[in-house]
């Protein structure tokens, strides 16, 4: 569920809502809970910055993400992102005729226990815009 208004939006949703037990494998599928709250601020005529805030938990562990994107002419953006105690990323990419969006994503680990299977992802994004 998402509510925006104006330049807020604010959002929380929830997965594995039934909490799925598979008796095969001996295996439940916990709860998990998912907030965000992001607020476009208008730095000039043609660039705005975007700060997000996501807080993901399956009630035992819990992470937190910072997000920011600039947009100029509401048509190209650049971003980084800090995620606690385990990577950052930076994103660039294009919205075009405000119907499609590509964009490419460059992650590092700082997580010491991750970076055993790699320190780097990297993730393209292709997307169709619904107004």
């Amino acid at each position: 569920m998402t509510y925006k208004r104006k330049q807020l939006e604010i959002g929380i949703s929830s997965t594995q809502v039934n909490e799925p037990y598979y008796n095969d494998v001996n295996f439940q599928n916990s709860r998990h809970y998912f907030g965000m709250v992001a607020y476009e601020i208008a730095l000039s005529k043609k660039i705005d910055l975007k700060p997000r805030f996501y807080f993901k938990s399956d009630g035992t562990a819990s992470v937190w993400e910072l997000n920011s994107i600039f947009t100029l002419k509401k048509k190209y953006w650049i971003g980084l992102t800090y995620r606690n105690k385990d990577a950052f990323a930076i994103q660039a990419g294009v919205d075009i005729k405000g119907k499609f969006r590509v964009g490419y994503s460059y992650g590092f680990s700082t997580n010491s226990v991750l970076a055993a299977y790699g320190y780097e992802s990297h993730e393209i994004v292709l997307a169709i815009l619904i107004k």
